[in-house]
């Protein structure tokens, strides 16, 4: 009577875990890298957003201006991510009835080839005391 071994006991399938985790973890690694790049281009989406309403708002006041609005937003982005946007691009205006800013730019990038740009725009009438008649 001869011993059976550990292998032939489990039928055959030795090594059978191993190429299962050889299959699965690719695609697990791929799964946390494209969440993980989801989350960046989320906040990236609000840094734009909010920089671009400080900037609306500073332009909007009475006594602001385009060039106020358009520093308070690259003083915005730096202070909350200053390495999260790359390459900001603020645009601001302001005109006799409303004031209004835009802010792009582009996230880094997890995943090779891929650029992700986001956005904010925010405005509003402009601020104006009048005496009453």
């Amino acid at each position: 009577m001869s011993a059976i071994s550990p292998a032939d006991a489990a039928g055959g399938e030795s090594g059978a875990g191993s190429l299962e985790v050889v299959l699965t973890m690719p695609a697990l690694i791929l799964l946390i890298t494209a969440v993980v790049q989801f989350a960046l281009w989320s906040h990236g989406r609000h840094v734009a957003l909010a920089a671009a309403q400080e900037a609306a708002e500073m332009a909007r006041i009475d006594g602001g201006s385009a060039d106020l609005g358009r520093q308070r937003a690259v003083d915005s982005i730096a202070q909350a991510a200053p390495r999260l946007l790359i390459g900001p691009e603020v645009d601001v205006w302001r005109g006799a009835e409303s004031a209004g800013a835009t802010v792009r730019g582009a996230v880094p990038s997890l995943i090779p080839g891929v650029t992700l740009s986001v956005s904010g725009r925010a405005g509003g009438p402009v601020e104006s005391f009048r005496r009453p008649a």
